[in-house]
């Protein structure tokens, strides 16, 4: 009789990169997950501004994802979890123009009456 062992090997992950920082605009993006070829991956995202568009693999792979304009006001932060490792991600929020029509107004000392209009870009 002969008696044949197979070692196993873990599975281990990186991700490439692990920080992003996202135009306030957003857009699709991509990350690598670097794992052993046999190993199977689930990626997912708990924030609502991010969808993961490759949700599951095997080896090392690109993940593709996509996160939303931020109009909030606030930067905001999130991530991309491929299983225990994970992508951070930080995004500012989009700037706000205003225009005021007219742009300038002369009064007499004594002061006066006016109006202006304001136009968010």
């Amino acid at each position: 009789y002969s008696l044949s062992l197979n070692e196993i090997i873990p599975c281990t992950y990186t991700l490439s990169p692990t920080y992003m920082e996202i135009p306030a605009a957003g857009g699709t993006f991509t990350l690598t997950v670097n794992t052993q070829n046999t190993c199977q991956w689930t990626a997912r995202t708990n924030n609502g501004h991010i969808t993961v568009n490759t949700v599951s693999g095997t080896g090392t792979s690109t993940i593709s994802f996509t996160v939303s304009q931020n109009g909030t006001g606030q930067s905001r932060g999130g991530g991309v979890i491929v299983n225990n490792e994970s992508l951070q991600i930080n995004q500012p929020s989009l700037q706000c123009n205003f225009v005021l029509t007219p742009n300038r107004a002369d009064y007499p000392i004594n002061g006066g009456n006016g109006s202006f209009s304001i136009t968010v870009k």
